[in-house]
């Protein structure tokens, strides 16, 4: 009896075998078949590098509202310019008592400031900093779950290794 069960079970691991093996040569679009010897890979290579999308969108909020906040300063500095005016007038436009014609130039140098927005910018960089803020704990809730997630699965692989190499 114990002899027609191992016939059975070996003609069963034999199916299974090949019906694996032509899987994987549709995989691989080869024709293998029983005769065809598979080696065993090399050690697993794991890679702890983090190369998300998530975190290139996180990185790129945060730069833009560091830029928005390098805006906002600078519409808080005053702005200078320069002027100037040349030209011909009957009577002399900088002495009205001097009725011949002649030449004339003014020149100078301009200030402007807006004072409101000293008033009004501490605000809105308060809240792009605390928007900053919230963005970097995301960012590191974020990486520490991926982090979490990538030990449970080393710890998987090197289950399923020490499996396979206890039963070789």
């Amino acid at each position: 009896a114990q002899r027609i069960q191992n016939k059975q079970r070996k003609l069963e691991l034999q199916t299974t075998k090949t019906a694996y093996l032509t899987m994987l040569g549709m995989f691989l679009n080869q024709n293998l078949n029983e005769q065809t010897m598979l080696e065993k890979p090399a050690g697993l290579v794991l890679d702890n590098d983090i190369r998300r999308p998530e975190l290139n969108y996180l990185d790129a909020k945060i730069k833009g509202n560091q830029l928005q906040e390098a805006t906002i300063r600078n519409k808080a500095i005053p702005k200078l310019s320069v002027f100037a005016q040349l030209g011909f007038g009957n009577p002399n436009p900088l002495n009205f008592l001097n009725a011949s014609l002649s030449p004339f130039a003014i020149g100078g140098l301009r200030a402007t400031w807006n004072f409101n927005t000293l008033l009004f910018n501490k605000n809105d960089i308060h809240l792009l900093r605390n928007e900053n803020n919230m963005l970097a704990v995301q960012k590191e809730v974020f990486l520490f779950n991926i982090k979490q997630q990538m030990l449970q699965q080393n710890q998987e692989i090197h289950k399923d290794t020490d499996w396979q190499d206890k039963m070789v």
